[in-house]
């Protein structure tokens, strides 16, 4: 009795399989994602779980943590440097942020360098990196990538030596500038010879690609 209607069955199955497969291709090409498989690579978790250990309990371990969540970019005038500006520090990120358990004021950045950092252009972000966080005088901890790791060591790296947090700048003392030239961070340097020697100028931190040079006005 029903064998008359097969045919129709079979087609209507197979309209609704040829919809579903556009439907999934279709969404797949306006929202070309898929979750990734985990946070962290295993030799970053690896290090994370010394990290861990190194710090205690009265810290916390953050990882992924974008520059611009930890860095405000200072007010500027020219509204394009200043996006400029944003724009370098939205796109790039700490590998680890350690924040004080109770307030989760951040204490310092950790930077896993392995490998892929002595290349140029790496070389170059990381050049930045400092210079963002000298300027913002943040603790910034660089551990190059390794088969294993010591907790102690880590934990000297990260708490040895004492390094003011939230420290006051005098009215006279000038913040760094921004590099007319490339936008980069400027940091503050001292001539060590020569008629201006013992003079303090602002120099590029993304020198010897940048070489821009600015007097610090007193």
């Amino acid at each position: 009795m029903y064998e008359r209607y097969l045919p129709l069955l079979v087609l209507a199955g197979l309209l609704f399989l040829g919809a579903l497969w556009w439907w999934q291709r279709h969404r797949q090409a306006a929202f070309p994602y898929r979750q990734v498989e985990a946070l962290f690579t295993p030799a970053e978790q690896a290090f994370l779980a010394v990290l861990d250990e190194a710090v205690g309990d009265d810290y916390r371990v953050f990882g992924k943590v974008r520059i611009a969540d930890v860095v405000q970019t200072l007010p500027l005038r020219d509204r394009r440097r200043y996006l400029v500006a944003q724009n370098r520090i939205n796109c790039k990120h700490f590998d680890f942020a350690i924040c004080r358990r109770d307030d989760l004021a951040v204490h310092a950045v950790v930077e896993l360098n392995d490998r892929s950092h002595l290349q140029r252009h790496r070389q170059q972000r990381d050049r930045f990196v400092r210079a963002v966080c000298e300027a913002a005088q943040l603790r910034l901890v660089e551990i190059p990538a390794a088969a294993r790791y010591s907790a102690s060591a880590i934990h000297d790296a990260v708490f040895g030596g004492r390094r003011p947090r939230n420290r006051k700048v005098a009215p006279n003392q000038a913040l760094a500038p921004e590099c007319p030239e490339c936008q980069a961070p400027m940091v503050r340097r001292r001539a060590r010879s020569g008629r201006h020697q013992g003079r303090e100028f602002w120099a590029c931190s993304n020198y010897p690609d940048c070489r821009a040079l600015l007097d610090i006005e007193d």
